[in-house]
Formats: structure tokens, C-alpha cells, sequence
């Protein structure tokens, strides 16, 4: 006797509900996807893995089944924007980072991306999380939103030193330069930090945002002293 086959998830989600409910449901499961892909989370997303792999299939089983060619157009549609982003993302940063002396591969966590690559008016912007990266974009954005901290930073010339440096980048992308906002990657900032400090901050890992904090303090600005409580100072801090 032959063992029964196993239903797949879409035998299983078609027979178990009509058609305008797995409709609803597919477009669900592609706007999840849409995000995913345009958040940055795409670790280990390219041709030839398992995932890329894994999700041809699924796409030939949709194409397959009547009444969804349009979800599956918008799926290939993602795939296609998402592959030319990272490429254009990975020149981007590497160029960047070669114009500083940085000779590294942005390979770690998920792929650093400059830009979006998203058309007007669809774009996310801000600093993009690296994975784990949290401590140190919590820790730029506040000094971003402190007006005299800021421009502390940004008018140095020349800069303080590599990490003042890559905050000034940051602030110059963050404030809009020409106009145009973008989806930042600290990816060469996140590196100078490794560099600065290897044991307390390890690309992909998370960090104490306290540390960080202090560390960027005495490194990026003229004069920390005036940002710290008076404790602070006296326990090390410049």
C-alpha cells in the first residue's frame, strides 16, 4: 500500500477556504513579503540559496493555480527590484567606504543598503537596522536630534577623528542632502566602531547603548564635557 502524500500548504490553505478568502490571504502573505524585502531583511536572500530557491517553487505552484497571476506578478516584481537594489546598494557602499581607506566586505548580517532604490514618495528613510545595530542607531538619532550636539559634529574641520568623520556622513545623509532623503546604511560607521572598540562592538551582535553613547561622546565631539552630568566626567569620560 502506498503512504499517503502529505498536502502542501497551498493544497491545504485552497481546500480548507473558497477562493476570495486564499485571494485575501495571498495578498496578505505578499505585502509581509514587500516589507520584508524593502526593510533590509533579506540575510542570506540571494540566487542560488535555499530561500531564492524556495520561493521559485512556490512561485511556480502560484502561477500553476488559476485566478493569481496578477499576486504573482507583483511577487517577480519584488524579486526583480530587490536584486537590483543590493547591487546598486553594495557599489554604493563600497565605493563610499574605498573614498574613506576602508578595504572591507559588507557581507555581515543583512546586506548594508545606501538608498532604497524605491520610487518618490515609497521610500523608507532613516537609519537602516544591520541587525543589532539598534544601540547605535537609537544612540545617532538622539545626537542628531540635539541641536547644539549636532552641530558640535557637524562643523568640525577637519574632523575629530574616523568615527567623528562617519557621524558627519551620517548627519549630511540624515538631514537630506540635495533635497533627496535616503534609506541611510551605517554600515562604515558601524565598522569604524568595531575598529575603535573590537571586544564591546562585534558587527552583528548587540551592545550596551550606554557604552556606545559614551564612547561616541568622547570620540565625536569637541567638547563631551559640556553633554555629560557632572558624575559622568569624573568617571573617565574627556
Amino acid at each position: 500500500m502506498r503512504p499517503t502524500r502529505r498536502r502542501t500548504l497551498w493544497e491545504w490553505i485552497v481546500s480548507g477556504h473558497d477562493s476570495k478568502m486564499v485571494d485575501s490571504m495571498l495578498r496578505t502573505v505578499l505585502d509581509c513579503f514587500s516589507q520584508w524585502l524593502r526593510q533590509g531583511h533579506c540575510d542570506g536572500f540571494a540566487r542560488g540559496t535555499p530561500a531564492a530557491n524556495a520561493l521559485a517553487t512556490r512561485a511556480r505552484r502560484l502561477e500553476s493555480s488559476p485566478g493569481f497571476a496578477g499576486v504573482l506578478d507583483a511577487a517577480k516584481a519584488l524579486l526583480r527590484e530587490h536584486f537590483a537594489t543590493e547591487a546598486l546598494a553594495l557599489q554604493s557602499d563600497a565605493e563610499w567606504l574605498r573614498g574613506l581607506g576602508i578595504h572591507w566586505r559588507l557581507d555581515y548580517g543583512s546586506r548594508p543598503r545606501h538608498t532604497s532604490g524605491l520610487a518618490s514618495g515609497q521610500e523608507y528613510v532613516g537609519l537602516r537596522n544591520l541587525g543589532n545595530s539598534c544601540y547605535l542607531n537609537a544612540v545617532v538619532q538622539c545626537f542628531y536630534s540635539c541641536g547644539p550636539l549636532r552641530e558640535d559634529v557637524s562643523r568640525q574641520s577637519p574632523a575629530k577623528g574616523p568615527l567623528a568623520s562617519c557621524m558627519q556622513r551620517l548627519f549630511l545623509q540624515l538631514s537630506g542632502e540635495n533635497g533627496h532623503w535616503d534609506y541611510v546604511s551605517p554600515a562604515a560607521f558601524l565598522h569604524q566602531l568595531f575598529l575603535t572598540d573590537c571586544a564591546a562592538f562585534q558587527p552583528g551582535e548587540s551592545a550596551d547603548v550606554l557604552e556606545c553613547c559614551r564612547l561616541l561622546l568622547n570620540s565625536c565631539l569637541l567638547r563631551p564635557g559640556l553633554f555629560m552630568e557632572p558624575d559622568e566626567r569624573q568617571g573617565g569620560a574627556c
